[in-house]
């Protein structure tokens, strides 16, 4: 596999509101949303969506993976 960019939205788990895009370096959506979980503080960060490098949906926080 090679390695894709993605771009991890993250929300603030109390407001809910975008707080700060993650830029990852992932071999899926699937290994994105695990590094992003790696770098997000999980007792107030969440991740709210994520978007591959042609800028498509790959996952959202209420529907899940959609790749």
């Amino acid at each position: 596999m090679f390695i894709e960019k993605y771009t991890a939205v993250v929300s603030d788990q109390n407001s809910g509101k975008q707080q700060k895009k993650v830029k990852i370096d992932a071999d899926d959506v699937y290994d994105a949303h695990k590094k992003t979980l790696d770098s997000i503080n999980l007792y107030e960060e969440d991740i709210f969506q994520i978007y591959n490098f042609d800028g498509k949906l790959v996952y959202d926080q209420e529907k899940g993976f959609l790749e």
